[in-house]
């Protein structure tokens, strides 16, 4: 019973360690959480202190240029006043000579005319509406067991099916990038060989009305919270189209005066996230992702790892979760976009991680993880087109794979690009016409552009 009695004690010592132990351990995360929620509250109010700025800077332009434009409208209503009066006066002239002499000028003053339209562009903009986003668990954080796996068998994902809203019939063999504006119009490019076009359509019914065109390679295009497109050229700037001429014209954003090219493009509210390479490639050189703001600034460029060793081979196509913290980054061999091999995803400044792919799906079908676009959901969560196994990969922000979708299911063949709006999901695609896809549907040298309805679905919006 002595034994006994000393076993029991001596348990009761381990687990009042054990007590002891946690309960430090139990301070730690807890005042981890507390710093956390108070550098969470002070970049919301950063995003906030930017937002409001934003619709400052366009408030004060379009109360300038209302000014000006009421100024030169009361000088016209002036002239127009000081034509009333000579007028009446000549309407009270009953000294017919002197009438008709006087009648003379007020004929020619008449021919001028006065009719009014804005100069100034300004005056015809609307203020921007604030869209609020979405704020999830995920964006805040999560507890991780210590033993915690990420084992894909761990994490199971779930097979989710969407419903394809329309179905346009694209002018291009190959939809290679897709972009939606917030007043409906949709920009496609398509690039083949060392030529490429650029085209802007309007969505009516079941067509694509094409409203302008433009012979140009674009790598990459995004479209800015000013409703502009922002295009990857084989300039060093960022550039976008100036419609009333349809020339190219330079943004602000600028990844390195002579020595780098822009090869991806992201834009979140003020700021954009533009994938970079060494202006002489192939050949060995810079691979660098940069933060820029509104203003063109570099906030942040991102090229090795705490190893000193590149991070990327190749950016093809980037993306950003809605805080723009964690940044998803398609990494190639090459600027072949068929050569894309894996994710890059970059948590915070410092922590990198890697998606290859998931058993369930990749080894299920036997082929390799080869991401050909992505793009962020109104949740927060990423979309990742697998074009090896034509299937969509959602992740969460910490990418994490969370669910899928079978686009041969949907009886979508050949996927290339995606485009996701707050409603809609647009998935580019290639002609049938000998690109090697597999398909069963009727050959055409056309591509299609599918628009998909995501409202509903938990994991988009």
């Amino acid at each position: 019973m002595k034994k006994q009695e000393e076993i029991l004690t001596n348990e009761i010592e381990k687990l009042e360690k054990i007590q002891e132990d946690n309960k430090i351990q139990y301070e730690e995360v807890n005042e981890k959480i507390i710093t956390h929620e108070k550098a969470v509250k002070d970049e919301v109010e950063k995003f906030t202190k930017s937002v409001k700025d934003g619709l400052d800077t366009k408030w004060d332009l379009i109360q300038v240029a209302t000014e000006r434009e009421i100024y030169r409208v009361n000088e016209i209503k002036m002239k127009i006043q000081e034509r009333m009066k000579k007028a009446e006066y000549l309407i009270s002239i009953k000294d017919g000579n002197k009438f008709f002499k006087n009648i003379k000028d007020m004929e020619i003053s008449l021919r001028e005319g006065f009719q009014y339209t804005a100069q100034d562009n300004d005056v015809k903009e609307i203020l921007p509406k604030f869209v609020p986003g979405k704020f999830i668990q995920d964006n805040f954080g999560l507890l991780e067991l210590n033993n915690g796996s990420s084992n894909d068998e761990e994490n199971p994902c779930t097979k989710i099916q969407l419903k394809i809203g329309k179905e346009y019939l694209a002018t291009v063999d190959t939809v290679n990038r897709v972009a939606h504006c917030t007043d409906g119009h949709i920009w496609i490019c398509s690039n083949i060989g060392t030529s490429g076009i650029l085209r802007k359509f309007k969505p009516t019914e079941n067509k694509l009305k094409e409203i302008s065109s433009y012979e140009i390679i674009v790598y990459d295009m995004a479209v800015s919270q000013w409703n502009d497109i922002l295009l990857c050229t084989n300039d060093n700037r960022i550039q976008g189209i100036e419609e009333r001429t349809g020339r190219l014209r330079n943004c602000k954003l600028d990844v390195g005066v002579g020595y780098l090219i822009p090869s991806a493009i992201c834009s979140k509210g003020f700021l954009t996230m533009v994938g970079a390479i060494n202006n002489d490639y192939p050949k060995h050189g810079t691979r660098v992702v940069i933060k820029m703001n509104e203003k063109g600034q570099h906030e942040h460029v991102i090229e090795n790892d705490t190893y000193g060793q590149p991070i990327f081979t190749y950016p093809l196509s980037v993306a950003c979760t809605n805080d723009m913290q964690t940044v998803f980054v398609i990494d190639g061999l090459s600027h072949d976009t068929f050569s894309a091999f894996r994710l890059v995803i970059l948590l915070g400044t410092d922590e990198i991680a890697y998606y290859q792919g998931h058993s369930t799906l990749n080894n299920s079908f036997n082929k390799k993880f080869c991401p050909i676009a992505i793009q962020a959901a109104p949740s927060n969560n990423i979309i990742v087109n697998d074009i090896s196994i034509n299937a969509l990969h959602i992740l969460s922000p910490i990418g994490q794979l969370s669910a899928y979708v079978s686009l041969s299911d949907l009886g979508i063949q050949c996927s290339f690009s995606l485009c996701c709006t707050s409603t809609q999901l647009f998935i580019g695609c290639q002609s049938f016409q000998g690109n090697g896809c597999e398909s069963n549907q009727e050959s055409t040298d056309m591509a299609k552009l599918y628009e998909l309805n995501i409202e509903g679905c938990s994991y988009l919006v």
